[in-house]
């Protein structure tokens, strides 16, 4: 299987997309394209039907969109992560929603035009924790309860993120989620691939700039 994204770290579209394929042991390689070089512009137009970053190919199977290749991890490799019901599927869609809102909230101002800065990023960033973060104020393990699920591996990201942008000042505004990243760094077969060299090389760039216009890397 292949996954094709941008060489950086990509938020919830690439960085999720390649902890979900290692959490659930998907056997993987990264086909990468380098930003305003225009190799992605080359391929693209006779790739795939709806050709967007990331996309999996599985075969002859082509997908794109990072929901649906969310999903398509999760229901062939591990279908607790996007839920068994009609009712958990439905809950971690609206949790996947809420968390890519969130995390595009503040990703937006870095390339939008105006007075944005490093601190109001930091500050859209750190307040976007709450919506999912205060979820886990009732003691649970994880968003769902005590299995992880596909937006578990969202709001973990955003805690990176908002880890790097505030200088590790996120736990003192948000104290659970110190043991919930934790929790989700040290999960069987994540541990390995999150501590490992694929993972530190694309998470290098939290952010591509240019184009991005507010600088937070």
């Amino acid at each position: 299987m292949t996954l094709g994204y941008w060489n950086i770290r990509g938020i919830h579209r690439g960085n999720v997309t390649r902890y979900l394929l290692a959490y659930s042991q998907a056997n993987w390689e990264e086909k990468t394209y380098t930003i305003m070089s225009g190799d992605w512009q080359q391929v693209k137009p006779d790739l795939m039907d709806f050709p967007n970053l990331p996309y999996l190919v599985d075969g002859d199977f082509k997908i794109s969109e990072t929901f649906a290749v969310h999903v398509y991890i999760a229901q062939k490799f591990c279908p607790s992560l996007y839920g068994t019901t009609p009712q958990e599927q439905a809950r971690v869609t609206q949790l996947n929603r809420i968390g890519d809102d969130n995390f595009m909230n503040f990703i937006k101002m870095c390339f939008a035009n105006g007075d944005n800065d490093k601190a109001g990023v930091t500050a859209k960033c750190m307040d976007g924790l709450a919506p999912l973060g205060n979820l886990l104020n009732d003691d649970r393990q994880f968003l769902q309860g005590q299995t992880p699920c596909i937006a578990d591996f969202i709001l973990f990201e955003h805690i990176n993120y908002a880890n790097h942008l505030s200088e590790n000042q996120t736990y003192a505004r948000y104290p659970k989620l110190e043991a919930f990243h934790a929790r989700m760094a040290n999960l069987p077969n994540f541990k390995e691939y999150y501590e490992g060299p694929h993972h530190a090389a694309s998470a290098a760039t939290w952010v591509p700039s240019p184009p991005a216009k507010v600088n937070i890397n």
